[in-house]
């Protein structure tokens, strides 16, 4: 008899059971994060539409009252980027912005299309850097520009990312370059050493101060003084965060006091759009050039080490 119940009772929840975790499995799918979608041709417009979405509501115009403002880059998207600098980061409440160079997301040593919308989602701003990164300015022809500017963006597009802003390997600044990024971006960063006026007077020239590896903590201390005793925007810019003691290299000891130096100066961390936004009381358009194809919707302002990233890499 008992045996009798246990089979019976067994009919009954074993298919329970199986429904249960099914649906489960489901739910699981569709709750998916974003970032965790890697990019694909089968990857719907809805989908990149989604995530362009959830970038647009991490950027807010900030208050402002005339202080100085701080920004942390990182240029080339490098794994150490994302492995070692966003969890020191992300325990310190600070975000930063990340310039991609599309045709080497993926590969070795580089971040993948997933860690970069995890960051965009994270609240991190995404910035154009060309395809390629190509530092020779032989090369920039005109049609070699067009393709590598107005191509980064669309591919940036096509991944849900926004970008707006654009930072030019090695700080290359040939007229055309200069021309193109006029017409299809808000604003262009060199490697020009300086700090940059509040409100922003040259979008299209937008200063930094580099670190390398011999740079130190009292040397950001000292930057982030001047920004704001002179109430300039500072934008301090890292490549890859390890101990090789290659130029464009950051120790991670370093890396973690210079950190805790931004935390506590007492200036607002704010991405470019955000400080870009202080010179009008409109928000920022881009034109759309006549070069690569642009999105034919509206563009507005969004949020969202060195090993070569190419044979032409020789700086920034």
């Amino acid at each position: 008899m008992n045996n009798n119940r246990i089979f019976f009772i067994s009919w009954l929840v074993i298919p329970v059971v199986l429904v249960w975790l099914s649906t489960n499995y489901l739910i699981g799918l569709n709750r998916q994060t974003k970032w965790q979608t890697e990019n694909n041709p089968k990857e719907s417009q809805a989908q990149i539409q989604s995530a362009t979405d959830v970038i647009d509501e991490n950027i807010q115009p900030i208050k402002w009252n005339g202080q100085g403002l701080v920004t942390i880059g990182f240029d080339d998207a490098w794994n150490s980027q994302f492995g070692v600098a966003y969890p020191i980061l992300e325990a310190r409440h600070l975000k930063a912005t990340l310039a991609v160079p599309t045709g080497l997301v993926g590969d070795p040593d580089y971040m993948s299309w997933s860690q970069i919308r995890m960051l965009s989602h994270k609240g991190w701003e995404i910035t154009s850097h060309t395809r390629n990164h190509s530092c020779n300015p032989t090369d920039m022809t005109d049609a070699y520009v067009s393709e590598e500017l107005g191509g980064a963006k669309v591919d940036l597009k096509n991944h849900g990312i926004i970008a707006n802003n654009f930072v030019s390997p090695c700080g290359v600044n040939t007229p055309n370059i200069i021309n193109t990024a006029k017409e299809d971006y808000l604003s262009l960063r060199t490697s020009g050493d300086g700090y940059n006026d509040l409100p922003v007077t040259d979008p299209y020239g937008l200063k930094v101060q580099a670190v390398e590896w011999n740079t130190t903590p009292a040397d950001v201390a000292s930057w982030l003084a001047t920004a704001r005793n002179k109430k300039q925007w500072v934008i301090i810019v890292f490549h890859q965060i390890q101990n090789d003691q290659s130029k464009y290299a950051t120790s991670i000891d370093k890396f973690t006091t210079m950190m805790d130096e931004v935390a506590n100066s007492g200036l607002q961390v704010v991405l470019p759009t955000q400080a870009l936004e202080l010179q009008v009381a409109a928000p920022l358009t881009p034109t759309v050039g006549t070069g690569t194809p642009m999105p034919t919707e509206t563009l507005t302002p969004t949020i969202t080490p060195e090993t070569t990233p190419s044979q032409n890499f020789n700086g920034l």
